[in-house]
């Protein structure tokens, strides 16, 4: 009798773990590495800071950093950056990047609010600073090695 409980026992207990394991292995499918070129810097100096937002932090956005989905702070090279975040959801995203020259970790600003320092959101080539909001700088990440390109913008 015990060894047909222990075995009824081992046999759940294998169920559960190749349940589990399949499980794992369909959500990784939804997992993608997003690749993010960032070129125009006018200097080496300082480092990048990358926030990448999603919907459920969109109101975060674009200034708000401590509460994006990731952040990452990437060293210049030849004034360009090149960054991937990895294992991120399909789904949609919007980044704000700042270039942080001095490297106090803090978008500085003049009297009127505008950065001193670089600044730049997805879509740059058509929204201005004062117009960024998240939905007008989202963008769709559907496959592995989606690849976003900014433009840095200097105020």
């Amino acid at each position: 009798m015990k060894k047909i409980i222990y075995l009824i026992i081992l046999s759940l207990l294998v169920l559960y773990n190749l349940n589990t394991q399949s499980t794992i292995k369909a959500s990784d499918k939804n997992k993608v590495n997003l690749v993010v070129d960032i070129s125009g810097l006018d200097t080496n100096k300082g480092k990048v800071v990358i926030a990448l937002f999603n919907e459920r932090c969109k109101d975060a956005f674009p200034d708000n950093f401590k509460n994006a989905y990731k952040v990452a702070k990437v060293s210049i090279k030849d004034n360009s950056v090149k960054y991937v975040f990895e294992n991120i959801r399909t789904g949609y995203y919007a980044i704000a990047v700042h270039h942080d020259e001095n490297s106090n970790d803090i978008v500085d600003i003049d009297d009127l609010g505008v950065p001193t320092e670089g600044f730049v959101v997805s879509g740059n080539s058509k929204n201005s600073l004062i117009l960024a909001n998240y939905s007008n700088s989202e963008f769709k990440v559907t496959i592995d090695g989606t690849s976003i390109k900014i433009i840095m913008k200097y105020f």
